[in-house]
């Protein structure tokens, strides 16, 4: 069975009789930022259960509201390559539904993160495919598949194969797997680890006039294209909320939004720095966190390199200065000496800071661990 015709079975077939009935639904769920990795794990790991065993169903979500699809044009791309149309996947607001009618109770496979969200109506998790920093939760889990890869579509691809058999089942699939892979390692160059070689092996083993090279080149594309997007539109488009707790328990609320291009690019596209920093921070309180990071990266002439700006609530001011200069080692951080933007008209009383982060290998993944720990000294 075709992937697309798996989708439409399940919106036709198995979710109109399970849902209401005694029986337990199983879903598997992606993280937050809904980026290729976490969209293409939860789809084809729904999708490899199905060819393993189709009598145990599993309704994959993204972890985003429907309307912030169109905001991840590779996403669309890549499911368009494989005849995916947005009608055939499920969202937030249908898990929310599902959790209002179905009585029974809802098992949770976590793919690409490994701590499930506050969520009223969820509290089992069985599965856990992930690839971030192990928290030590879910032991019972099965799977349980927690280490480091490029892509974590290549752990979920390499659990299911072991487990079938053979690939020529789960090549449907592949394309989509391919994508999360080429995107999260630029074709093999980053971030590779065993898992992912392994899996590309055989992905180009099933697609073997599959030109893997133009397939990342025509992903970063559209990834990189943000034509038509507002501040607000960028800082949801790939998003993920955290909370931490200082050395008192306290909790506190921290956002971290990760983009494509320069802060000097944003400041000159949407007008100055200014009001780059008024719209983050409408952001922040629309979202009530206790600080707002964006993180950038960009290829230019000196190479890769990133970015990292914090805004923080007032009354949280000092304690983010506190936290940055515990992370200015670790990251190498670098302050910014001044406005990229000549027109810009920063507030003396802004509570924003950015900074050139030289440790360019660390990513979101890496630097909220390094966030974590920070926090608990405050």
């Amino acid at each position: 069975m075709s992937l697309r015709i798996f989708l439409e079975q399940l919106k036709t077939s198995h979710l109109p009789r399970v849902l209401g009935s005694p029986s337990k639904l199983k879903i598997v769920y992606g993280n937050e930022s809904a980026d290729m990795d976490s969209v293409a794990s939860a789809i084809t790991y729904a999708y490899f259960n199905y060819v393993y065993d189709p009598t145990q169903l599993v309704i994959p979500i993204i972890n985003i509201p429907r309307c912030d699809l169109p905001l991840r044009r590779d996403i669309l791309f890549a499911l368009d390559k494989i005849s995916i149309t947005e009608d055939l996947l499920y969202f937030n607001e249908d898990l929310n539904k599902f959790i209002q009618v179905h009585e029974a109770g809802i098992e949770t496979v976590l793919v690409d993160h490994n701590d499930l969200p506050k969520l009223d109506g969820i509290r089992t998790v069985v599965g856990v495919i992930d690839h971030h920093a192990d928290l030590g939760l879910y032991k019972d889990a099965s799977p349980r598949v927690i280490r480091p890869t490029g892509s974590c579509s290549s752990l979920v691809f390499n659990y299911w194969i072991g487990l079938i058999k053979g690939w020529v089942r789960m090549k449907d699939a592949i394309p989509l797997s391919m994508a999360a892979l080429v995107i999260d390692t630029t074709n093999l160059k980053h971030r590779v680890e065993e898992p992912d070689l392994e899996a590309c092996a055989i992905y180009d083993k099933a697609l073997p006039d599959f030109d893997r090279h133009q397939y990342c080149k025509d992903l970063k594309k559209r990834k990189n294209d943000i034509k038509g997007f507002t501040v607000h539109d960028l800082l949801r488009k790939d998003y993920k909320q955290f909370q931490f707790a200082n050395s008192n328990g306290d909790e506190i609320d921290v956002g971290i939004s990760s983009m494509v291009k320069s802060l000097q690019w944003l400041y000159e596209e949407y007008g100055s720095q200014a009001i780059f920093e008024d719209e983050c921070a409408k952001y922040r309180e629309e979202h009530q966190l206790t600080m707002l990071v964006v993180m950038t990266s960009r290829t230019d002439d000196a190479g890769f390199r990133r970015e990292l700006a914090i805004l923080p609530e007032p009354k949280f001011q000092a304690d983010a200065q506190k936290l940055i200069a515990g992370l200015r080692e670790q990251l190498q951080l670098q302050d910014v000496a001044a406005d990229f933007s000549a027109s810009s008209t920063k507030d003396s009383n802004s509570t924003y800071k950015s900074y050139d982060q030289l440790n360019v290998a660390a990513s979101r993944k890496q630097v909220v661990p390094y966030l974590k720990a920070a926090f608990e000294t405050l």
